[in-house]
């Protein structure tokens, strides 16, 4: 029967909570009452070198809703006698990889989980989505072959809002969405029916200090004007809208200014843009 009036230190970062945390902290609970000491950000960056998954007020949320804790302070990365005198702690109950040094009296080790640890998953977690991310370009190459097979003209004028067949691309390079890969695209110029150059759209509001490579068409419609390639008319799928003279105006006069040096603006060639 424990008793609840110790105070039990558990120390930890629970930066991914498996049930190798739970089983210590059920142990732990055996023996009073349960505080949970929590690594700061601050700590783990330091002394692992990464930003945790979830920061700090989010982990002892999830601390905090499971029935063996108690309570969940800030604790330094390596605790200290004069840690547990801060927080009133009878006993520190730790895994085996403890490297506290702790008087022995107030240190209680027991046998790590095996086969489970947060780096484990971490990992398995990178090893997923790199599976992932190459069945998705398996998954437009088949698209691709289809779409470049496809003989049926659409047409298509400049101004025109259209969704196309985007695919999975490299980097920051936008991709489509769903199982066509689709995103909507700005004819910016049209050379002939097979082919134009377009601008990339997306509904995600942009950072303030990258606006000026967009254009703000509504509150969730932006033109990306760093996102600009050249695309074939058998990628098109269809036309979902179109834009008023205006803006279109505008965003090329805001593209005009964004790729042109300002020593060639309101040059020879400034008109035909």
């Amino acid at each position: 029967m424990a008793n609840k009036e110790k105070r039990i230190m558990v120390d930890m970062s629970a930066t991914i909570i498996h049930h190798g945390h739970i089983r210590l902290l059920k142990k732990a609970s055996k023996y009073g009452k349960v505080i949970v000491g929590l690594t700061s950000d601050k700590e783990i960056k330091s002394k692992k070198g990464y930003t945790p998954e979830l920061a700090f007020k989010y982990r002892k949320e999830v601390l905090e809703a499971i029935k063996y804790v108690d309570e969940v302070v800030v604790t330094p990365w390596l605790l200290t006698d004069e840690t547990l005198e801060k927080y009133n702690i009878d006993l520190l109950v730790h895994g085996s990889d403890n490297s506290n040094e702790i008087a022995k009296d107030k240190l209680l080790v027991f046998p790590r989980t095996q086969g489970i640890s947060s780096t484990d998953i971490r990992k398995r977690a990178c090893e997923i989505i790199k599976v992932k991310e190459n069945n998705v370009y398996d998954i437009w190459n088949e698209v691709k072959k289809e779409t470049n097979n496809q003989t049926k003209k659409r047409s298509f004028e400049e101004r025109d809002i259209i969704y196309i067949k985007m695919g999975k691309n490299i980097g920051f390079e936008q991709d489509g969405k769903g199982n066509e890969f689709l995103r909507p695209i700005l004819v910016y110029k049209k050379f002939n029916s097979d082919q134009f150059i377009g601008f990339a759209m997306t509904s995600q509001k942009p950072k303030e200090q990258n606006m000026k490579y967009y254009y703000k068409l509504k509150d969730n419609s932006y033109i990306i004007l760093s996102q600009v390639r050249t695309y074939s008319a058998k990628r098109m799928s269809h036309i979902i809208g179109k834009i008023s003279k205006q803006k279109f105006n505008n965003i090329k006069e805001k593209f005009y200014k964004l790729v042109t040096p300002s020593e060639l603006r309101g040059g020879p060639y400034s008109g035909n843009m």
